[in-house]
């Protein structure tokens, strides 16, 4: 159904084939519509997400990369007046029973999945798939995008895609290939097992994923350390062939590893060149899949290229010109390639300046140039972890609605309000430079988010006061969110930003929103929570396991807002004392989880790195 031609080859010689005949009836979904979307963050994603799917009728399915996205995506549907249901491996077999029986039987509008959900499933009238994280290879995204429209009539395959959605694939193949302490884990397994492999079983009893385990064992099968038989069901034919891995064993796994990571980095690049693509989006696939009768066909229905006013599907020749321009950087003096050099060499802008006899300011200057027009890639100066809390301010911003990518007088005093205490000032104009270069680089791919302006709601005229003062005007006079979100014409999150911002500005006291045994509970939270990617969430999560019911995420970044005002920012003298307390915090904690036998989070032990870091560098 989706063999490109390498893997028609690869059938062909795997089966032993002598010129078989081959029936290609085409590739071609005539109604299916091909849409991406890019969205600046994963909030903002979640927003688009809802709106995407309240501006369609009908059953829909929404893709996820991760089993918690599927949960937050359906939780926050429901929130918005769709029903909704998860779907993943991690659901028991009974819940993952009954939300597939919901979705077929029509009971519910969108089941939110991982790619655990699909294979078999055959619902003619799904109206709608939409992918909330980039797809693995072309192959699984037009298999999965194929679940819609199966009766023939128009349905839509929308991509979501966010600039971090490459990390996550990257990551999830490091992940699904095993190392070698893996592998030598699973030989020992299957040479104490009497022959036959139960894949649930061995997996669990190893703590290996499902994918992992048969990776693993299809690596040591073309080491020729396992021979693996015939399959029945979930079981299979295992044995070893070897007491041990010795290293031809090794050297072979080795090699089979590097040729599996290439081929799926391989795909992985195929399907971002999809998204990149300035051209037909259907020709796009069509033609990976080696179909002889792929061009565009240029109407609305076909892609969202198609639809371009006067695009013709080729896109804009000087737009992608200036595209071509950004992405290849421009050659550049001896004298900068020297201060470049510097700069990757020292990783500061202080030790660039040091070592090349130059003034900080105006190295600054010029690395932010440099990353800008992609000659210095920002990770050279900005540690990954750094840049996952710069990250994470960004959205908090996005979500308050503070401008912080256009320079202006101020912005960067505005955007370091945001940022978690003792941000480098280099740190972030550099990260905010690499976002410009981004946002540019996606506005001449011409894959930015179509804006649409509702003709329902009325045209608001500017009042000179912030947006989140009139909301908080609205708000003391007694009006409700809902109320709010309907006068202004905004998402009701949208208004409890508005309601944060407020509290920031010390304008309203978090006592408004959140009654006293709800606080304390949250501060309980606060307390008891390792400092990570998601605050919010992780808080949220624990204060609803202490009061034994729901607590809001506006209670919680009401309260979490409330502290972090009255908590001032340490000086050089108070860091110390802080960090070796957060330090002593985090290993009481880490040996309650032990004791309880709960994992550690990697985020948490990354905080837990840096922590142990400062405080080195603090004491030298």
């Amino acid at each position: 159904a989706t063999a490109t031609p390498l893997v028609q080859r690869d059938l062909v010689e795997r089966l032993g084939l002598e010129s078989p005949r081959q029936v290609l009836a085409g590739f071609d979904r005539p109604n299916l519509r091909f849409l991406v979307k890019y969205c600046r963050t994963p909030s903002y994603r979640l927003d688009e997400l809802v709106r995407q799917v309240q501006s369609r009728k009908g059953i829909g399915i929404v893709y996820s990369g991760t089993r918690r996205a599927t949960e937050e995506q359906a939780e926050f549907l429901c929130e918005h007046g769709r029903r909704a249901l998860p779907y993943h491996a991690g659901l028991t077999s009974d819940q993952r029973t009954s939300a597939q029986d919901a979705f077929m039987s029509g009971d519910i509008d969108v089941i939110c999945a991982t790619n655990a959900f699909g294979l078999g499933i055959d619902k003619p009238d799904v109206r709608f798939v939409i992918h909330t994280a980039l797809p693995s290879s072309p192959d699984a995204y037009y298999q999965e995008a194929g679940r819609a429209g199966r009766d023939g009539l128009p349905a839509d395959a929308l991509l979501l895609n966010c600039a971090s959605d490459r990390g996550l694939q990257e990551w999830m193949i490091d992940v699904d290939l095993p190392d070698l302490n893996v592998l030598k884990h699973i030989h020992r397994f299957v040479g104490r097992a009497d022959g036959r492999i139960s894949i649930e079983n061995a997996a669990s009893q190893l703590r290996l994923s499902n994918t992992t385990l048969r990776v693993g064992l299809q690596l040591l099968a073309e080491s020729g350390a396992v021979e693996v038989g015939e399959r029945l069901g979930q079981e299979f034919a295992a044995v070893t062939t070897a007491a041990s891995l010795d290293r031809q064993h090794i050297s072979a796994i080795e090699s089979a590893v590097n040729r599996q990571r290439a081929w799926r980095i391989e795909q992985l690049d195929a399907i971002e060149r999809y998204v990149q693509s300035s051209t037909c989006r259907r020709e796009y696939l069509l033609r990976y899949f080696g179909d002889p009768a792929a061009e565009p066909r240029g109407d609305r229905q076909c892609c969202d290229r198609c639809a371009r006013p006067g695009s013709h599907s080729a896109g804009d020749a000087a737009l992608q010109a200036r595209a071509t321009r950004l992405k290849k950087p421009k050659r550049i003096s001896a004298a900068r390639a020297a201060l470049r050099d510097a700069l990757i060499e020292n990783g500061s802008i202080r030790g660039a300046a040091a070592a090349t006899g130059g003034s900080p300011k105006k190295v600054a200057e010029v690395a932010r140039e440099m990353v800008t027009t992609g000659v210095l890639d920002v990770s050279a100066l900005v540690p990954e972890e750094v840049q996952f809390a710069l990250s994470q301010a960004c959205k908090d911003m996005d979500e308050a609605g503070v401008d912080y990518r256009r320079p202006r007088p101020g912005y960067l005093q505005a955007a370091m309000q945001f940022c978690p205490p003792g941000t480098n000032w280099d740190h972030l104009t550099l990260y905010l430079a690499s976002l410009r270069r981004r946002d540019a680089l996606v506005e001449l791919a011409d894959i930015e988010p179509e804006i649409v302006v509702s003709q329902s709601q009325p045209v608001r005229v500017a009042s000179g006061k912030p947006s989140w003062q009139e909301t908080l005007d609205l708000y003391l006079a007694a009006r409700s969110t809902d109320e709010i979100a309907s006068e202004r014409g905004l998402k009701p999150i949208t208004v409890e930003g508005h309601l944060v911002e407020a509290i920031k500005a010390g304008k309203l006291d978090s006592g408004r929103l959140v009654d006293p045994e709800t606080a304390e509970v949250i501060r309980r939270a606060m307390h008891e929570v390792m400092p990570s990617e998601t605050p919010l969430r992780d808080i949220r999560a624990r204060a609803v396991e202490i009061a034994g019911r729901e607590v809001s995420y506006l209670e919680v970044n009401a309260v979490m807002t409330q502290s972090e005002r009255q908590i001032p920012a340490p000086d050089a003298e108070g860091e110390l004392p802080e960090l070796l307390e957060r330090k002593a915090r985090a290993e009481r904690l880490r040996k309650q989880r032990e004791d309880a036998g709960e994992p550690w989070p990697d985020t948490w032990d990354a905080e837990y790195r840096r922590i142990i870091a400062r405080i080195e560098v603090l004491r030298q």
